[in-house]
């Protein structure tokens, strides 16, 4: 049993009392001795303020780049996220674009979301809505409640799909079940 998997346990409560600080000890051991998956949970508790640590961008950024430089996809979409959005790094939509597209070509399902939606809008890249609706289709194919609704509005709209409230009202179901908030409101709307 790895570091990191200790590090999992506590973190679900696995066998063991649930203790996200035991989890961030176990990550931390794991991630110091190379351990991507662990680096990429350490970048997630910095950025989040997680097992009782303050939450530090630069900290965070930091782990992720480390896990992100050996391939880990939640690290390459967390590192895509920051330069979208400037946390922690200077706003860069072109490296966005990139670390998302590492991501995405693992099938990281956050990942062709937000690509997608770069390549829709022209976001550090050329804008391809095709392309992006595409990757945001896979994602909601494959289950992210986020690309699920999105596709739901596209359809209700008719908005870069052919208006359909039947496949409108099916992707928000699906959403829906998963818990996204906005596909119940879209839900109740349609009735």
């Amino acid at each position: 049993m790895s570091m990191h998997d200790m590090g999992v346990f506590y973190e679900k409560g696995q066998g063991v009392t649930k203790n996200t600080r035991e989890a961030a000890r176990w990550f931390r051991m794991a991630a110091d001795k190379g351990d991507r998956d662990a680096q990429s949970r350490m970048g997630e508790y910095y950025s989040h303020g997680l097992g009782g640590l303050r939450k530090n961008d630069a900290e965070a950024l930091k782990w992720f780049q480390k896990a992100a430089e050996q391939g880990e996809p939640a690290a390459e979409f967390n590192l895509g996220l920051a330069y979208e959005e400037g946390k922690g790094v200077k706003q860069d939509s072109r490296k966005a674009v990139e670390w998302y597209t590492k991501s995405a070509e693992q099938v990281y399902l956050p990942a062709l979301h937000n690509l997608g939606l770069m390549y829709m809008a022209g976001n550090g890249t050329l804008k391809n809505i095709e392309d992006g609706l595409a990757m945001i289709e896979v994602a909601a194919e494959r289950g992210l409640a986020g690309s699920q609704y999105f596709i739901g509005t596209q359809y209700e709209r008719g908005e870069h799909l052919k208006k359909d409230m039947s496949k409108a009202r099916s992707w928000y179901e699906k959403a829906a079940a998963q818990g996204n908030t906005k596909a119940r409101e879209a839900l109740a709307r349609l009735k």
